[in-house]
């Protein structure tokens, strides 16, 4: 009994050893199947997280891509980068935006060269149905045949104005010709109007202490100044006509003319009687014309007779006072208020006026120009109230002096502006 006990033991430990060997063994292998679980979990997060990137890669970045671009294209940029070409859907949408921004600058290319007037730009569009490459290609043809059309009107424009050019050259040349001979005619009318003028000479033997300050607006002058001897008596005027340059001029003729016929051939001494005289004889030479109506041409002026021996002056005026300077003092003598020429209602006579001078009196009369002047710093006229202080300021200067400070202040007044009339202004010194 003890062997088989003990043979018992021997059999039940060997079973407890194998028991044990095969629970080593099952635990073994739970660990391993723990350790691969694991492992495999990991690398389904790993797989994951790869598939994860992968996917962003290829699909949402291309999007953030397309959306980028479409938008700029939205705002009217065309964008210079492009979608890279797969072989899913995403790539076909890349593709067909990327063909669209080529087109789209080809289209722009197209559009510059159509418009710097190369109608010879090729371009194609995009099918049959493509509407706004058709419009791009008929807008080239509209402005090819524009720009054909407008070529062939500068040309025929181009003929015009050149025959033009040609006409108006002759025509300059014409008026060249006939300026230099009506200038000419006018300089030749200075001549004979000069030649009527009394020269210095006469008028220093006549009126020894006096000037003449004579400004003619043009080549000729609708101003005159008038200087004669009768007996006793000098007589002297500013004589001021309608108008200036050559139509003054004229009128200044007439006016010379019927002034040295009554002092030549009639008796009359008074200068209020000559300046009726002279008023019919210039209504006469003007006569009405034939539709009755009496011109209106005349003139404005001082006439004087002095005698130096009793220094008595007569004068006469039409609207043009006479100034006398004495004692630093100004005294106004009035004119009559109707012109030399046709009148209008009843007919008056001129006053015959006598004024009685003193030794160093300085006499002034003159034409409406040096007044009338525009000049100073604000382009108004001299105005008479300053031209009157001016003579009083200058009635103690030698007579020379006094023509140079008048010519002198009139410049300086004038400035840059044109003068505006003819200017006349006479003084005496007694």
């Amino acid at each position: 009994i003890k062997v088989i006990y003990k043979k018992l033991n021997v059999l039940i430990d060997n079973k407890h050893l194998f028991a044990q060997r095969q629970v080593d063994l099952m635990f073994s292998s739970l660990n391993f199947l723990k350790t691969f679980v694991q492992l495999l979990g990991i690398t389904l997060v790993i797989g994951g997280v790869l598939i994860a990137i992968l996917t962003t890669r290829s699909i949402t970045k291309p999007i953030q891509v397309l959306k980028k671009m479409l938008l700029s294209m939205g705002l009217g940029i065309l964008p210079e980068e492009r979608i890279k070409a797969t072989n899913d859907e995403i790539g076909e949408m890349g593709n067909a935006l990327n063909g669209l921004i080529q087109s789209m600058h080809h289209t722009t290319d197209f559009a510059k060269e159509t418009g710097a007037g190369n109608f010879d730009a090729r371009y194609t569009p995009l099918s049959q149905h493509d509407t706004l490459g058709h419009a791009l290609l008929k807008m080239r043809d509209d402005l090819a045949e524009n720009e054909r059309l407008l070529e062939q009107k500068v040309i025929e424009r181009t003929e015009e104005v050149v025959r033009q050019k040609s006409e108006i050259e002759s025509k300059n040349e014409e008026l060249e010709i006939l300026y230099k001979q009506v200038t000419d005619s006018i300089h030749y009318a200075k001549r004979i109007q000069d030649a009527i003028l009394p020269n210095n000479s006469i008028i220093k033997q006549l009126m020894p202490d006096s000037f003449v300050l004579f400004k003619p607006k043009d080549i000729v002058s609708g101003d005159f100044y008038w200087i004669e001897k009768k007996a006793d008596l000098v007589y002297f005027a500013a004589v001021d006509c309608t108008g200036h340059g050559v139509p003054g001029a004229f009128m200044s003729l007439v006016g010379y003319n019927i002034l040295k016929d009554i002092l030549n051939n009639t008796q009359i001494v008074k200068p209020g009687e000559i300046l009726d005289e002279l008023r019919e004889g210039v209504v006469n030479t003007l006569r009405a014309d034939d539709s009755g109506k009496q011109a209106k041409d005349g003139m404005d002026m001082t006439l004087c007779a002095i005698n130096y021996k009793t220094l008595e002056l007569q004068y006469a005026a039409a609207f043009n006072p006479l100034y006398i300077v004495r004692n630093n003092e100004l005294l106004t003598h009035p004119a009559n208020k109707f012109p030399i020429g046709s009148f209008v209602g009843e007919k008056q006579n001129f006053d015959n006026r006598i004024v009685q001078l003193e030794k160093g009196d300085q006499i002034f009369i003159c034409s409406d120009g040096y007044a009338d002047q525009f000049g100073g710093p604000n382009g108004k006229k001299f105005m008479v109230g300053n031209f009157r202080k001016l003579l009083v300021q200058i009635a103690g200067m030698s007579s020379e002096a006094q023509k140079e400070y008048l010519d002198e202040t009139l410049l300086k007044w004038q400035g840059g502006q044109e003068q505006v009339d003819d200017v006349l202004v006479i003084g005496l010194k007694v």
